[in-house]
């Protein structure tokens, strides 16, 4: 077997006559597609000549001749080829036989090779080889990078050793790395003081690699130079701009920072350990943004982020952590530097001053302004109370007091002591009205006593239920308890009243003529639990949130009076005994409260 390409031809006139199955292969073409074709037809035009004499040249006895050539298939590029060809004369005839052999991967190799020259001679940086197996490690090619980096031709540099560049400087630490791996045939980078032919300094960033044959012997050293004195030159210019600002950063009470967009920390004032409690070497690496508060997080990344676009951006507070956890507010305004090394990206500079103290004394300012603001809504609604609930009494005394006076001679004794009653009762009302702001007031001077004693709580609600009848004759409260009969509890019943008299006073008053209301006692867990539920007007949704306010009243309530007062000293009542207050309402269908107080047991003697 061969790998090979064989045609036979007629030594006269080139006419195919066989082929082996390679040649047939290579050229697309079946036994009988070959016959007719001339030899001549499988080469391209400029070579017809060459391959004439090749098979049908003028000779007498067996040659063979080798030619590079390129052989046309039916389908596809011509392939490079080199032939050989054989004279042999058989039944008198003389052919010519042909053994192509297809070149193309050395061609293609050859083409690499040409081309890796190419590069290597015009690339831009220096490129150097030496040969490993002789003492010193002599140069024996540079190309032009190195010649025009060094000023050095290449014949003043082949068969020296590379030491040449470094002239007298050779106490150099880089040196020392480049010796090591040099004895042990391994790669490494370094950056060394070279000088030209002229004497002039460069920096030179030298990449060292080792060339092993396929015995794996160390052959050669292939070196790639590259100045880099601009760089090192711009970082030594960077360094004394670093320490000058570092200087002038540590000079100033604001913290100073620098950040990548990423948010990590490239550069931090002294001032950091005196606002954060953590040195500023310390805190270069962090994430910035980990040390904000959460809340304040996303506004100020997103600050962050029109500022490395370019944007003009407002001072902007946050919170940040201080290292024993607690946080600090700090103002901050952003500006975008430019970036520190060529190619780098730009940097975010914030200038911080702690404004702590400045924020809470306008938190306590806006504090005091919400509180007079409070104030003056209570003043108004007060006066809006007293002038509105004030006046019905008034009006009914001043009434009965001109009818006394003008006609009580005309008048019956049962008119007379009606007026009488209407007097006193307006009277009660007014003090009623004057004892309820008085508790108020009271009670956020934090002057209201607790005075608990000994309650059978289960009369105490039988006895308000009978007190409330009276007032309301067509009332009906449905009282249910699963509290001991015989149960007695500390409480306050001063408080009580405040509680229970405006609940259900409440229930009645906002429940339809024949509604009931219900009362249900019990325990839960260490508290005695109270739940009053009507079916009356309930409470609109946007009223729900202010109820238990001073003088804050629903506003489907209508023409059905009341101060606003109520609610909240109940609420109040309950908080002076330790407990709590809360309700749910549906406006139209009913509203149930529920009350907690500690269940405190006692003994049936007062206490």
């Amino acid at each position: 077997m061969t790998s090979d390409a064989i045609v036979i031809a007629d030594a006269g006139d080139g006419r195919l006559l066989d082929a082996n199955n390679q040649a047939l292969s290579m050229l697309h073409l079946d036994a009988e597609g070959l016959l007719g074709l001339n030899i001549l037809d499988l080469h391209p035009e400029s070579e017809h000549e060459a391959v004439r004499q090749v098979f049908m040249g003028d000779q007498n006895s067996l040659v063979s001749e080798f030619l590079e050539c390129r052989i046309l298939p039916l389908r596809g590029l011509a392939i490079p080829c080199e032939l050989s060809a054989q004279r042999i004369t058989q039944d008198g005839r003389v052919l010519a036989i042909g053994i192509y052999r297809d070149i193309s991967d050395r061609i293609r190799a050859l083409e690499d090779i040409n081309l890796r020259n190419v590069a290597i001679a015009s690339f831009s940086s220096g490129v150097t080889i030496a040969d490993a197996r002789q003492q010193d490690l002599p140069l024996i090619y540079v190309n032009r990078g190195f010649e025009e980096l060094t000023g050095f031709k290449a014949k003043e540099a082949v068969g020296r050793s590379c030491r040449f560049l470094q002239a007298d400087d050779r106490d150099q630490e880089q040196l020392e790395v480049l010796r090591r791996a040099l004895k042990k045939g391994e790669s490494c980078v370094v950056r060394l003081r070279n000088y030209r032919k002229d004497g002039s300094l460069f920096h030179n960033e030298l990449h060292m690699s080792p060339v092993r044959n396929e015995q794996g012997e160390l052959t050669h050293f292939v070196g790639i130079q590259i100045d880099v004195t601009d760089r090192v030159r711009n970082r030594e210019l960077l360094a004394s701009s670093e320490r000058r600002y570092r200087l002038l950063a540590d000079s100033v009470e604001d913290l100073i920072t620098r950040r990548k967009q990423s948010g990590e920390l490239e550069f931090a004032s002294s001032t950091t350990e005196d606002l954060l409690g953590i040195p500023a070497k310390q805190w270069i690496g962090n994430n910035f943004y980990d040390w904000v508060h959460p809340e304040d997080r996303e506004s100020l990344q997103a600050i962050s982020i029109r500022a490395f676009a370019g944007e003009s951006v407002a001072a902007i507070r946050f919170r940040i952590r201080h290292k024993d956890g607690h946080y600090i507010w700090l103002e901050s305004r952003d500006s975008l530097s430019e970036p520190l090394e060529t190619g780098g990206a730009p940097l975010l500079v914030s200038v911080s001053r702690d404004v702590t103290l400045q924020r809470k004394a306008e938190e306590d300012i806006r504090t005091a302004l919400e509180k007079e603001k409070e104030l003056n809504e209570i003043k108004t609604r007060f006066i809006s109370m007293v002038s509105h609930e004030f006046r019905t009494p008034m009006t009914s005394i001043q009434a009965s007091t001109a009818l006394l006076r003008d006609f009580s001679a005309g008048l019956s004794k049962e008119k007379i002591a009606s007026h009488y009653r209407n007097i006193d009762t307006a009277l009660k009302r007014m003090a009623q009205m004057l004892n309820d702001v008085l508790f108020v007031s009271r009670s956020e001077s934090a002057k209201v006593p607790c005075n608990p004693r000994s309650i059978h709580l289960v009369e105490y609600c039988q006895e308000l239920i009978e007190t409330l009848k009276i007032i309301e004759p067509q009332a009906e409260i449905i009282f249910r308890y699963t509290i001991p009969e015989g149960g007695y509890y500390l409480l306050d019943p001063s408080l009580l009243n405040h509680i229970f008299q405006n609940l259900l006073g409440n229930a009645l008053k906002y429940s339809r003529r024949g509604d009931k209301v219900e009362w249900d006692v019990s325990t839960s867990g260490p508290d005695l639990e109270f739940v009053i539920t009507d079916h009356g007007i309930g409470i609109p949704q946007e009223d729900q949130a202010g109820l238990f306010e001073a003088f804050y009243r629903a506003r489907n309530v209508g023409t059905i009076r009341g101060t606003g007062l109520g609610l909240n000293i109940a609420y109040r009542s309950a908080g002076l005994m330790g407990g709590s207050m809360e309700f749910r309402s549906e406006e139209g269908k009913g509203t149930v409260f529920t009350v907690r107080l500690p269940a405190k047991a006692a003994n049936s003697t007062r206490q």
